[in-house]
């Protein structure tokens, strides 16, 4: 009997990605993966919009992947949006637009459900031990936390936080200035008091890093440490005083001088910043050991759960 093979889009605010795989002996193996810059959340996001020019660009990317997902021949494509569509006023318009031009019904999951998706899709692909780990996925919209060890979520929550957010608000100065910075940690502090209280209770001392922002942070590392066949690697281990010198450079540049620092990718460039100082807060002010930077993400925990009816926790 053939294997059962299904692709997934997981239509962020900044990327779009593809996933196909198929289940095989109770076990899903990913066949290919591709993921293309929309940026839904530019010029918008912090109004509740989608631009007209955003949705050109979903349109675009989508068409492209749906091209891809069809010479794998697969028996489902699904579309899952999260914060910039859900949120936006004009999000149901591109809803049914994606519906009438390729006939795909567009599933809009809340923070809740998008946690416990990233923490399936970790699972599936790390090994998670019985002590509690702390994993954030920070997407353009929103931002992730869930503690949880090998056989439970034991806390999860989905702020509305994510990078573009946080650039539109508090990165106006290239580099980001010293006042900039002191605004967003004191922002942090004001709306992570539920992460903190959770951190104290369970203790999570090791930090796992999900999706663009992580993955650019563990590119340029390779590349200073000159370990290039690291990149793909599924679950990268890296030290806190590293990470601290890769979010110290970043502070210290412009957007020009972050596209030129070997491992950076353009598109993550002018969020970047922002992003890494939701790390820099957590591993600077609590008793996290090391950082573990992975692969899997959302997009994961669709497949999965599209291949194997898996009920989320």
């Amino acid at each position: 009997m053939q294997n059962m093979r299904a692709a997934v889009i997981d239509m962020g605010t900044n990327t779009f990605n593809l996933l196909i795989g198929e289940r095989s002996n109770g076990s899903v193996n990913v066949l290919y993966q591709e993921k293309i810059f929309v940026n839904i959340g530019q010029g918008g996001i912090s109004n509740g919009t989608i631009t007209e020019a955003a949705i050109e660009r979903a349109l675009h990317a989508l068409q492209l992947l749906i091209q891809k997902a069809k010479r794998y021949n697969v028996k489902s494509i699904s579309a899952t949006a999260t914060s910039a569509i859900r949120s936006a006023k004009n999000g149901t318009y591109l809803i049914e637009k994606i519906k009438n031009d390729f006939g795909i019904n567009v599933t809009v999951i809340d923070g809740d459900a998008e946690a416990s998706l990233i923490y399936l899709g970790v699972k599936t692909v790390l090994g998670l031990t019985n002590t509690p780990v702390l994993i954030v996925d920070i997407g353009g919209g929103s931002v992730e936390f869930i503690i949880a060890n090998n056989k439970e979520v034991l806390w999860k929550e989905s702020y509305e936080i994510g990078a573009q957010r946080l650039a539109d608000r508090f990165h106006n100065s290239d580099p980001i200035s010293t006042s900039e910075q002191h605004h967003l940690q004191a922002f942090l502090e004001s709306v992570l008091l539920k992460l903190v209280d959770q951190i104290y209770l369970l203790k999570p001392e090791v930090l796992i890093g999900c999706a663009g922002t992580f993955s650019t942070i563990k590119a340029i590392h390779c590349l200073q440490k000159g370990t290039l066949e690291k990149i793909s690697q599924a679950d990268y281990p890296m030290e806190i005083p590293s990470y601290l010198a890769i979010h110290e450079e970043l502070l210290s540049k412009n957007l020009k001088e972050r596209i030129a620092i070997p491992g950076m990718l353009k598109e993550r460039a002018d969020m970047i910043v922002v992003a890494s100082c939701i790390v820099s807060y957590l591993v600077e002010n609590y008793n996290f050991k090391k950082i573990r930077i992975t692969t899997a993400a959302l997009k994961n925990g669709l497949l999965w759960e599209t291949l194997n009816n898996a009920t989320l926790q």
